[in-house]
């Protein structure tokens, strides 16, 4: 995402739904008023899985900006980039029970864990 982006949720909601309506109308074109519809429907009734994503991307990255603060050995850094690609979320946060206290509305904010 470019650094302009706004992390708002809105803003997300925004740029997904320009970004499926263009996806589309490669294939139907020209898309009716109704069809935006629909699609701008879909895509907002998906907004909170697509905003946990998106800030799951970004406590990724600051998980690896973290740890390559640390000036890490070379070994130490393909250890690291394998568990955050295969287990991503032991790396960022590894307690279990932070997706559920996150999906109550309770969010705690981003760990690391390395």
């Amino acid at each position: 995402m470019p650094a302009s982006f706004s992390h708002d949720h809105n803003s997300l909601n925004c740029l997904l739904i320009k970004r499926k309506i263009d996806r589309i109308s490669r294939f139907i074109e020209p898309l009716t008023a109704a069809q935006i519809d629909i699609i701008r429907g879909y895509t907002e009734s998906r907004s909170s899985i697509a905003m946990r994503c998106f800030k799951n991307h970004e406590c990724r990255q600051n998980a690896i900006a973290a740890f390559l603060r640390t000036q890490p050995e070379k070994t130490e850094i393909t250890v690291f980039i394998s568990r955050i690609i295969l287990l991503a979320q032991d790396v960022v946060d590894p307690d279990p029970r932070a997706i559920s206290t996150a999906r109550r509305g309770g969010a705690k904010p981003c760990t690391m864990a390395y």
